[in-house]
């Protein structure tokens, strides 16, 4: 929903020339009839759910983990920017979640998938181990294509890369933040299944702080009681992660 959102805002009919690269922003340009429009309209889709629980809890970590790696990345870039830079802080918030914006998407071909194999007849489909795997395995390339197809802002859709990959050369860009704060996230076990690369996410943690002159102290800040904030955050007060 957010992705949609930057790309009606940045459409021709809607751009100055200009970049937004956060949902507040995007709303402003819009306006408030557009955005009820379009939020009525999101709201209309049909949620479509797996019949395996396994599977939709699997769906719930995809969100959970996104909406934790914004958190942390908004709290990160409050200290590489400092006060009076809210825009950034809420443009890392945007990056972190949709840094993995091909999860969704490819979650719910699977969901289709499985829905319309149901209604043939057929009754065999994967199981949740098999679910994640495909997830996991081709979101990146779906994610920076969509990325690209929508014309999501540059700086929103470097952050959807590789997952560990920093840009030396610009130490303070959103995507080393969002890099940082994938890395931080992925390490406290908030995602679903395991780190694609535990060595190359260990490099991150000790090569993020460093880049971008982070003491221990901010690290331990961004990601503090993680889980409880995102359990509030999504409005999931009934089970915590």
């Amino acid at each position: 929903m957010v992705a949609r959102l930057l790309r009606r805002a940045n459409s021709a009919p809607y751009s100055d020339g200009t970049a937004v690269h956060t949902s507040t922003a995007a709303s402003a340009r819009l306006g408030a009839r557009i955005v009820r429009i379009f939020v009525d309209d999101s709201g209309s889709h049909k949620m479509i759910v797996s019949r395996d629980p396994l599977i939709n809890r699997a769906r719930q970590q995809v969100w959970e983990h996104c909406v934790a790696v914004a958190l942390v990345a908004r709290d990160l870039a409050g200290f590489a920017f400092g006060l009076g830079h809210d825009e950034v802080a809420q443009a890392a918030y945007t990056g972190g979640l949709l840094h993995d914006l091909g999860k969704p998407v490819v979650a719910a071909l699977l969901l289709d998938s499985e829905q319309r194999l149901l209604s043939s007849g057929v009754n065999g489909w994967l199981d949740v181990s098999q679910w994640v795997e495909v997830v996991r395995g081709s979101h990146s390339s779906v994610g920076r294509l969509l990325a690209a197809k929508w014309g999501i802002p540059t700086p929103i859709r470097q952050c959807i890369a590789e997952p560990y990959s920093y840009d030396p050369w610009k130490p303070y860009s959103l995507n080393n933040v969002v890099t940082l704060a994938n890395a931080l996230v992925e390490n406290m076990g908030i995602d679903v299944g395991e780190p694609q690369d535990a060595n190359a996410m260990e490099l991150a943690l000790l090569e993020g702080p460093k880049l971008l002159g982070f003491p221990q102290a901010n690290i331990e800040w961004a990601s503090r009681d993680l889980r409880t904030r995102v359990a509030v955050h999504i409005g999931n007060w009934q089970d915590p992660l």
